[in-house]
C-alpha cells in the first residue's frame, strides 16, 4: 500500500481527542453508517478516483463523528494517513501568517494539500473574508486537480433536501466554482 504513503509524515492520524474513542454502533444513523462502510469496503477504488464522502444534514446527525469514524478506520485497518482540519481554525492558522511566503505557512499548507486524506469539518462556517474564501478554494481546487479525496462535513437547515436545492446551499456558503469541485470529489458518496 505505498500509494498511499506521506514522504513527511508516514505515520500521521490527526483527529480531535473528543474523538479518539469513536466507533459506528446500534444508534449510529442507517444512512451515515451505510454511506461510510461503502467508502471503506470500496476504498482503493474511490482512492483512485479522488472521490470521499460529502456528509450535510442538520446539527446531532453525527456528521462529524462518522468522519472520526472512517478516519480511525482509514489509518488504523488500511494504513492511510489521515489530517483532521476544522475549516475555520485551518483557515484562520494559514492567514496568521503575515507573510504567505514563510516557510511555516508553505508547511502547513502542503501538509493539507498533499495528505493523502484530509478531514475538513464544518466548511460551511467559513467567514465572509475573501482571504479565507480564496485559501478554501485552493485547497479544495488543489486536491481536486491531484485526485486527493478529501472528505467534508456540513451543517445545513433544510430538510431532506434534493441535491439540486442543498448544491445551491453550499454555493451560497462557499462560492459555485469550489461548489462544482466539491460535488465532483463526492460522487456518489454525498450524504444530503
Amino acid at each position: 500500500m505505498t500509494k498511499y504513503k506521506f514522504e513527511q509524515i508516514p505515520n500521521l492520524l490527526v483527529i480531535p481527542k473528543r474523538f479518539s474513542e469513536v466507533e459506528f454502533d446500534e444508534g449510529t444513523n442507517s444512512d451515515v453508517r451505510q454511506l461510510c462502510n461503502n467508502f471503506i469496503d470500496n476504498f482503493d477504488a474511490y482512492y483512485d478516483q479522488g472521490i470521499a464522502p460529502v456528509l450535510t444534514g442538520p446539527p446531532g446527525l453525527g456528521k462529524s463523528y462518522a468522519a472520526a469514524v472512517m478516519a480511525k478506520q482509514l489509518y488504523y485497518d488500511l494504513k492511510v494517513p489521515v489530517f483532521w482540519a476544522d475549516t475555520v481554525t485551518i483557515l484562520n492558522r494559514l492567514m496568521d501568517h503575515k507573510d504567505f511566503r514563510s516557510p511555516d505557512y508553505f508547511k502547513l499548507k502542503d501538509l493539507i494539500i498533499k495528505t493523502p486524506i484530509i478531514v475538513l469539518d464544518d466548511f460551511g462556517h467559513m467567514q465572509e473574508f475573501s482571504r479565507s474564501k480564496e485559501l478554501f478554494f485552493e485547497i479544495v481546487n488543489s486536491r481536486y486537480a491531484s485526485k486527493r479525496p478529501t472528505i467534508m462535513t456540513m451543517n445545513h437547515p433544510l430538510q431532506k433536501p434534493d441535491p439540486e436545492t442543498l448544491w445551491e446551499y453550499v454555493a451560497n456558503a462557499v462560492g459555485a466554482a469550489v461548489t462544482r469541485r466539491i460535488n465532483l470529489m463526492a460522487g456518489d458518496l454525498l450524504l444530503a
